[in-house]
């Protein structure tokens, strides 16, 4: 069936469980058996999607991750070749050569790699997008002040975590800083938004953005180390436009979501 729509280039849009159930059958398959499924996932994918001012990154990112999941194979291939023998994945680095995409096997080595990608990177200011983001969560910012600890910081989170809702969370905020840091913050903005009456967060993304570039997470920063994520590096036109998105809400400039207003709660700490 799915052959059928490929060829007569007719792909009725699925829901979401749907093309999760697709990808589960294409797991079990062998490689080349699955690449009907996986086409007809993209194509679905794209026809449900194209309208969507996301669109693009998010199929760019896909296809970054399938490039280096097929590197991986690759590699691995050629390695059992030479050895006659089995290893651990875990044991391998990622191959490939610019490290756009990169899986990180606990939380050390998330940080680690955030750090080596801030050394780099990070120029005259630090802006962060996790609806997850809590005063836990501080200790992200170790490798990004590692090289410049006056850069400025604004970190965009929501209501839909309920450690956010606190009275008492911007006194959270700085006892947390003060117990994982030596100095006294830079310019640190906080804005903690949420839809007036269920609290839902208008934001999605999880990344960290700066002038030149920027890391996606594919897991709230919490999640690093806990849950199977990638970190995926994007240049400064994607950064740029993800920063545009962002800072409607750090500007406190959109006014709904979902035909719910929204609530801000804005905290600076210097």
């Amino acid at each position: 069936m799915l052959i059928g729509y490929l060829n007569a280039e007719k792909i009725p849009k699925k829901r979401n469980d749907e093309l999760r159930s697709l990808l589960n059958v294409a797991f079990k398959l062998k490689i080349l058996d699955s690449i009907p499924v996986y086409e007809y996932y993209f194509l679905n994918y794209m026809a449900k999607h194209q309208k969507s001012s996301d669109y693009r990154i998010h199929l760019d990112q896909m296809f970054k991750i399938v490039v280096t999941v097929s590197r991986i194979i690759e590699f691995l291939s050629e390695k059992y070749k030479s050895t006659g023998s089995k290893f651990n994945i875990a044991r391998i680095k990622d191959p490939t050569q610019d490290d756009a995409v990169f899986y990180p096997r606990n939380r050390n080595d998330a940080i680690e790699h955030v750090g080596k990608w801030a050394e780099k990177t990070v120029d005259t200011y630090i802006k962060i997008c996790d609806p997850y983001f809590t005063p836990d969560d501080l200790d992200i910012l170790k490798p990004l002040l590692a090289y410049d600890a006056e850069v400025d910081i604004e970190i965009l989170t929501s209501m839909e975590e309920p450690r956010n809702r606190v009275d008492n969370l911007k006194q959270l905020f700085v006892e947390k800083w003060k117990e994982t840091f030596s100095f006294e913050p830079p310019l640190l903005k906080i804005i903690v938004v949420g839809t007036k009456y269920k609290k839902m967060s208008p934001i999605h993304d999880r990344c960290v953005l700066t002038k030149t570039g920027g890391i996606i997470f594919g897991t709230s920063i919490s999640g690093l180390g806990n849950k199977d994520c990638f970190l995926t590096r994007i240049g400064p036109k994607d950064a740029n436009y993800l920063e545009l998105k962002i800072d409607n809400y750090l500007k406190m400039l959109a006014r709904d979501h979902n035909s719910e207003r929204l609530e801000y709660n804005p905290i600076v700490i210097s």
